[in-house]
């Protein structure tokens, strides 16, 4: 039951990354919180740690594509907030949600045609990165406009992710 909850609010969090471009905090602080007092309740005060140390490791791993713009803050925080729920068992979730986010950015890119400057951008970016240290992702107008068609929402991949993990490969 518990997660069907962690089920509903990634949807949740998924309907609105793609109507308003942005996941409500209120979504991730009450499903983190409720993740930690169902750990709390079925794994004592040790599991309930060992689901903030696995938060606090989806946040470092996570940060540095949040930095360069791959992924939104709120994708970050929904991983972080699914650590709370599934503790050692996030990795196969990011894993999972990893693949899932890949073949959807794979359909848009062949959907959309612009997958080829989307490699330029990003190679750009890196070379830029190599000889100035600078993290701030670089601007394009051919792909700014992607935003204003949906963008590459990754909350719908990690909702994939968790959907594929507990209801095909029974990872949790």
């Amino acid at each position: 039951m518990v997660l069907n909850l962690l089920l509903f609010l990634l949807g949740i969090s998924a309907y609105f990354d793609w109507k308003e471009d942005r996941i409500p905090n209120g979504i991730w602080i009450f499903g983190s919180a409720a993740g930690l007092l169902f750990t709390y309740k079925i794994l004592g005060m040790r599991g309930c740690l060992e689901a903030l140390v696995w938060m606090a490791l989806m946040h470092g791993l996570l940060f540095l594509f949040w930095k360069i713009g791959v992924i939104g803050g709120g994708d970050v925080k929904l991983v972080m907030m699914a650590a709370c729920f599934l503790g050692r068992k996030v990795m196969c979730f990011l894993i999972d949600s990893a693949v899932c986010t890949a073949i959807l950015c794979i359909v848009l890119l062949l959907y959309r045609r612009n997958g080829r400057r989307r490699i330029e951008v990003f190679l750009s970016y890196l070379s830029n990165l190599r000889k100035t240290g600078c993290m701030d992702y670089p601007f394009d107008p051919v792909l700014s406009s992607d935003r204003e068609e949906g963008g590459i929402h990754v909350s719908w991949g990690i909702l994939a992710g968790y959907l594929a993990g507990r209801l095909w490969l029974g990872h949790f």
